[in-house]
Parts: C-alpha cells; structure tokens; sequence
C-alpha cells in the first residue's frame, strides 16, 4: 500500500504524532511519501532522514503533482486545515480516496471535510460532534494519537518533580502560573517545556523539544493535556490534565472518561483554584503514587502504543480499498 501523509508543520503534539505515524507505517512495510509544509525544524528533519522516510517542505502541494503522480499511491491522508483542499483535489485528478484526521474540535473547513472519504477522529468527544455537524454522509472512525511506550522505570516513592509541557496560549497561562505558584510553595521543583517563559524565577524553562524521553525520564508529574498526557503516562509519569480547563490527575476511576475528552480538561471543564491544586498534589505526595505510576504506564502500553495506532489506522485505509 502506497499512502501520500500531508500536513501543515507546527511544533504541536499533532505534528509529532504525524511524524510518528510515518515511521510507523513505514515500519509495517507501507510506502509513505510525507509532504510536511513550512517544516523548518533541523530536529525533525534529521529524524526524517534517519529513518529513511521520503518527504518534502513544499508549501505548495499542487506544484509537485508531476512529481508525486509517479507513485500511484493508494491513499491520500490528510493531517491538517491547511493541506485539505489539495488532496481532495489531488484526490479528484487521480481518482484515488481521501482519509482526513480532525485534530481539533474548531476545525474550520466543514464543508470541505464532508467531501472526504473517510474523517478520523482522534477521540470519542470530536467523533460526536463531527457526526453532529456532517450528518452520517461520511465514516467518521476514532482512532487516536500514538506514543512510543518507554520500559517502565522505577520511581520515586513519593513524586517532587514536576514539569509542564505544553503548548502555551493566553488562556492556559494563568492556570499554569497558578498550578506552578502552587506546586513551588508546597515545595516541588518545576520545569517547563515548550514556549512558555514564566515570569517566576523559580522554574526552570527550556524550548521546545523533539525528544521527550530524557525529560520524562526525569519527571513524576507531567502536567498538559492530549498527547503530552499519552507521553507521561508511556514514561511512567503521573499526567495531571490542566489546560483551560483542570480535570485532575490520570487514575483507574477517570481514565476513560478523559480519555473520551482526549485528555483536554472538557470533562468537567472546571477552573483550577488553589485549593483544588492543592488537594490534588498533597493525595498524590501521600498516596500511592508508585502504584498510580504503575497504572498509567500498564494503561498506556495497552491502549496507546503507537504500533497499535497505525495498524487501526491501516484498518481505515482498507476500508477504501
């Protein structure tokens, strides 16, 4: 099977989780072509070249139709807003299906999307509002983001570092000022990763990076939400889920339900508050928190591996074939 992956890079969970996916197809012996426009980040482009993955930068899709009509691929799958219109029309001249992944619950092109011939969500939540939205006219399959499962590693018995990975943006950022306020006066040491600068000089901030492990590695509580929650949960962490919203930590009695959420905070879609913050960290300190580690991580291998993902993902491009 010949599959062409378009997306439209940003450094975000859904970026690497298409990069993923490409090596992973790849692995199971698919020929995958990735079209990844505006990538600009040397990390990822060595990654791609390691592996062996063909791709290119091109902003322009259109413009290599020549080049990439050679392949006769089977499939055309599609990862973002931006790259839709051109495998539909890729898709039209060459009479050749079109799979879309709806990463975000806002997505914009809807009429688009419904001329695809298959939607991927990436959680029960999106699934239905899709089929809300677009009616029963086009299959709407949820298979979710997929992670490299990390050996489980032995943890500290009771957890004193925490580190924020996450997207920032003007909403999450005083929930996260408020967790970090909170979690340095009970004495935890914080990191952050990715494009946050906190103010306080107590955290410790680096940039964004394209290896996680060596952090996780090093972590107890992972706070973010969708695929940095699948991470931390693969490392052995213990996910905290705060975005806009705060839905707590990742334990046997919510897992499935913000799983449904995709990890998002929409489940109760609470404001964080001091005193939930609070709570929270100290039933983790004097919990069990080894055997909640011990969970994630078993939770995690058995329903998130990034294997798994990409041959549910394979069921879907059979279906057009």
């Amino acid at each position: 099977m010949r599959i062409l992956l378009l997306t439209r890079f940003y450094l975000n969970g859904q970026n690497t989780h298409v990069l993923s996916l490409a090596n992973q197809l790849k692995r199971k012996r698919l020929f995958v072509y990735l079209i990844a426009s505006y990538l600009d980040n040397p990390a990822y482009i060595s990654w791609l070249k390691r592996n062996g993955i063909q791709f290119s930068r091109s902003a322009d899709v259109l413009k290599l139709e020549s080049h990439l009509r050679k392949y006769n691929f089977d499939i055309i799958h599609t990862h973002s807003a931006h790259t839709l219109e051109p495998a539909l029309e890729l898709g039209e001249k060459w009479g050749v299906p079109v799979v879309a992944t709806s990463h975000y619950l806002d997505f914009c092109y809807l009429n688009s999307l419904g001329k695809t011939d298959h939607i991927i969500a990436i959680s029960e939540e999106m699934k239905n509002l899709l089929n809300q939205k677009l009616g029963v006219k086009v299959p709407v399959t949820v298979v979710e983001n997929g992670v490299e499962i990390f050996p489980y590693r032995k943890v500290r018995k009771e957890p004193r570092i925490i580190t924020c990975l996450t997207r920032m943006s003007n909403q999450k950022e005083p929930n996260f000022e408020l967790f970090c306020e909170t979690a340095l006066k009970q004495g935890f040491k914080v990191y952050s990763v990715g494009n946050w600068r906190p103010q306080n000089s107590n955290i410790t901030s680096s940039n964004w990076v394209s290896n996680t492990r060596p952090i996780l590695a090093n972590s107890d509580i992972v706070v973010g939400t969708g695929r940095t929650v699948r991470e931390a949960m693969a490392a052995g962490c213990v996910p905290i889920v705060l975005g806009d919203f705060w839905d707590g930590s990742v334990n046997e009695e919510n897992v499935e339900e913000l799983r449904a959420f995709n990890f998002s905070g929409r489940k109760s879609k609470q404001e964080p508050t001091m005193e939930l913050i609070t709570n929270e960290l100290e039933r983790l300190r004097n919990g069990n928190f080894i055997y909640q580690s011990r969970f994630c991580h078993e939770y995690a291998k058995q329903n998130f591996a990034i294997s798994r993902i990409a041959t549910e993902t394979i069921l879907v491009y059979n279906k057009l074939l």
